[in-house]
This record gives structure tokens, C-alpha cells and sequence, in this order.
């Protein structure tokens, strides 16, 4: 077995943590950052006066600014998710964009509860930079793994990454 399939193995539990099967203290603890992340961002995305502060409307831009961020925040909670998950694959950051752009439109849905009423237009909008910063933190993870991986020495001993959940002993 390759380097790269032992690193592979290695982390093959933490994709399947949620489905009870055993996990290491490091994927626990990978777990836990996204975890914490998420929620705190989720909890500051409903917050009108931390919005005022990131980004205040005497600026014209405010709101391409706010979008920047919105998708800078995704795309750390995107990389987060991709490394817990051992995400390496083109298809796999396509995979986290898409539960990224799931995790904006439950934020959008949070704000509707709290009195935001940007409209459907915008709400859509939202997703899509959810979807969007979640592909960049998903193939973030993959080109950083990739780098990692070439500094072991093991890019060139497989022909290709494989999936954790794809990968079978």
C-alpha cells in the first residue's frame, strides 16, 4: 500500500463519523473546529449589528463587501468540512459546494426568522455564494493535500487520489 493510500486510510473514519463507526481523537477534534466554526458563523450572520460593523452602510460598496465575506466565511467552513471528510477529488469539492450552499440557504432561512427580508432574489443570491465559497474551500483542501502529499514524497505512487469512502482494504 501506498503513503498516500495509508494517509487515505488513515482518515477514512472521519467521513464516516456521523454514521457511529469508530474515530480517532483527531477526527473528533476536527469535528468539533467545524463544528464551532459554523456555528459561530451562523450565530454572527444573524446578527444586524455585527453586519453594521463589518460593513457599514455610509460605504457605497457595503454590500460587495458583505458577499466577499459571506463567501470567504463558506469557503472556511467549506476546507474545514473537506478535511474532516478527506475530500481530495474534484468531485468531492463539488459534493462540499453543494452542502455549503445547504448550509447558506439554512442561514438565509435563520435570518427570515429573525426579521431580515431581503427577498427571494437575494436569498437565492446568498446560496450561490455559499455554493461558491464552498467549492474554493473544497478544492483548497484538494490542492493542499496535494501539496502535502508531494512533500511526503507520494504523489507519484498512485495514479489517483482516491476518495476515503471509496476506499476499500
Amino acid at each position: 500500500m501506498s503513503g498516500l493510500a495509508k494517509y487515505s486510510y488513515r482518515h477514512k473514519r472521519a467521513c464516516v463519523i456521523i454514521a457511529g463507526m469508530k474515530h480517532s481523537r483527531g477526527d473528533r477534534a476536527k469535528l468539533l473546529w467545524l463544528l464551532a466554526v459554523a456555528t459561530v458563523l451562523f450565530a454572527l450572520s444573524l446578527s444586524g449589528s455585527f453586519e453594521e460593523l463589518t460593513s457599514p452602510h455610509l460605504l457605497s460598496w457595503h454590500v460587495l463587501l458583505r458577499k466577499a465575506y459571506s463567501i470567504g466565511a463558506f469557503a472556511v467552513v467549506a476546507f474545514l468540512l473537506a478535511r474532516l471528510q478527506n475530500a481530495v477529488t474534484a468531485a468531492a469539492a463539488f459534493r462540499i459546494g453543494w452542502t455549503i450552499a445547504l448550509y447558506s440557504a439554512a442561514i438565509e432561512v435563520g435570518q427570515a426568522i429573525v426579521g431580515s427580508h431581503e427577498g427571494l432574489r437575494w436569498n437565492l443570491a446568498d446560496t450561490m455564494m455559499g455554493f461558491v465559497g464552498g467549492l474554493i474551500g473544497g478544492y483548497a483542501h484538494a490542492g493542499w493535500s496535494r501539496v502535502v502529499a508531494r512533500k511526503l514524497g507520494q504523489i507519484g505512487k498512485i495514479d489517483r487520489v482516491v476518495h476515503p469512502m471509496e476506499h476499500q482494504d
